[in-house]
């Protein structure tokens, strides 16, 4: 049943959600979209009936695409849809409940003073969500240690901490390059320079002095949207400025001296284990052999980052994000949701925004939670597209998301990509069995990547 009641409600202004009227509902988008809020709120979202959740990682995708096609708010949506199914219809004070009970509290103050004619629902004593007392010698001005993104920035051109030399190409830091020099590397951000989009930014094929790199622009929209994107762009440099490794893409520079802050990588001339995989611009089909590397090098970066000291989570493997050099090794990339974890501390986190890409997203992702087994959930789903060649998410099929398409499945032989020569079943059942071990719906039953390396070195023996 819908959960139950935190908050006394005056039944006046208690009206059924499909009521709102269409400022309160662009007031609610303004807040809930951002980071994808919206999505906490989905996945808590019960049905009347069961108790049990109404809506399913396939539903979420769903509200994606339509957001993106129909060029609207993804919450409305959601408001749109909740607000009008079933028999009993929901109100405003059942919202309120699960944006506190997700602890949204910026919304539920919303929802409660002016929707609702009361007080701001009151909150927890410690935790994240607890009010913080300032104290006001802390509340003169003063300039961070280390800020990219805002405009009232003293030194917007600091240079950033020194990294390995291994990662630099061709200097001894991450350098940092003028906006102009990019805007002529790229022809002015031109269409066809352009090789990919992403939800906080367009990345760019761009020519400097030492060869071709590639160039993530970052969107720069309404406040709390640039607010996201400029957390990106401190998190993939703070935190990835020091990570070597053979399967990680480094960023090796970047700008923020223009409108646009941007972010430099290395050039991957076979594009993303996605568009390899789709066999996209008549490239040939990529072996079973291929794929085998491509997977174990993913396993082998992810494993890495979960193994330093601060372990680091990237909370949106897929394989757009996993991209390849002229050898096919892979780098996984994309940095800008990693999350750092405490010193060999425990490893689970929790959020109140939802972030990440539907298709491959854990369980308990859909809920806030943070742990290094959700990036394993991931690579199960990455480790089904090699199986099949099959793409993550498609509307054309009966069941759109991939990891529910396979398990509709009896027979693992009947989805195997058809564009290749058979493999050995038994190398391909082990696949399978990977996949599945990686996909289990309960956290603790998922293996380490650590324990994934392993088996993968089993099956490399077959």
């Amino acid at each position: 049943m819908m959960c139950n009641s935190i908050l006394p409600v005056d039944g006046n202004v208690d009206v059924e959600i499909r009521k709102l009227n269409a400022k309160s509902v662009l007031e609610l988008s303004h807040i809930l979209d951002v980071e994808e809020s919206w999505k906490l709120v989905m996945a808590n979202i019960e049905d009347v009936e069961t108790g049990a959740s109404k809506y399913k990682v396939e539903h979420m995708t769903l509200i994606e695409t339509a957001s993106e096609n129909q060029k609207r708010s993804s919450t409305a949506i959601l408001l749109e849809e909740w607000g009008t199914s079933g028999r009993k219809r929901p109100h405003i004070s059942d919202l309120l409940n699960i944006l506190v009970k997700t602890e949204l509290y910026r919304a539920a103050d919303y929802v409660s003073v002016h929707l609702l004619n009361q007080a701001p629902p009151s909150r927890p004593i410690n935790g994240p969500a607890a009010p913080v007392a300032i104290p006001e010698e802390i509340l003169e001005p003063s300039a961070p240690p280390l800020s990219f993104c805002s405009s009232e920035c003293q030194d917007e051109t600091a240079p950033l901490p020194e990294a390995n030399k291994e990662v630099m190409k061709p200097g001894e830091i991450i350098q940092q390059v003028s906006y102009q020099t990019l805007m002529y590397g790229t022809d002015d951000f031109s269409d066809d320079k352009k090789i990919g989009t992403g939800g906080f930014g367009t990345v760019y094929l761009c020519n400097l002095h030492f060869g071709k790199v590639a160039v993530k622009r970052l969107h720069d929209s309404e406040a709390a949207i640039q607010e996201l994107t400029c957390d990106q762009f401190s998190t993939e440099i703070n935190l990835l400025s020091g990570v070597i490794h053979q399967n990680i893409l480094p960023v090796i520079g970047y700008s923020n001296d223009g409108p646009y802050k941007c972010l430099i990588y290395s050039f991957m001339p076979n594009g993303s284990l996605q568009d390899a995989l789709e066999a996209k611009n008549n490239r040939d089909v990529l072996s079973w052999q291929e794929r085998f590397h491509i997977m174990h090098g993913t396993a082998k970066g992810l494993e890495y980052l979960h193994s330093m000291e601060k372990p680091l989570i990237h909370r949106d493997l897929k394989s757009a994000n996993v991209l390849l050099d002229e050898n096919l090794t892979p780098k996984v990339g994309d940095f800008g949701l990693v999350k750092a974890g405490k010193p060999f501390g425990k490893l689970t986190m929790f959020t109140s925004t939802v972030v990440g890409t539907s298709a491959y997203m854990a369980p308990e992702a859909f809920k806030g939670e943070i742990s290094p087994k959700g990036d394993v959930f991931s690579f199960g789903v990455v480790v089904l597209e090699i199986i099949t060649g099959l793409p993550p998410y498609d509307e054309e099929r009966e069941i759109v998301d991939l990891l529910t398409y396979v398990n509709e499945v009896d027979d693992i032989s009947v989805l195997v990509d058809k564009r290749l020569e058979p493999a050995n079943k038994t190398f391909i059942h082990g696949l399978y069995e990977l996949s599945q071990i990686c996909c289990q719906n309960k956290k603790k039953l998922r293996p380490t990547m650590s324990a994934v390396l392993e088996l993968i070195s089993e099956l490399e023996k077959i």
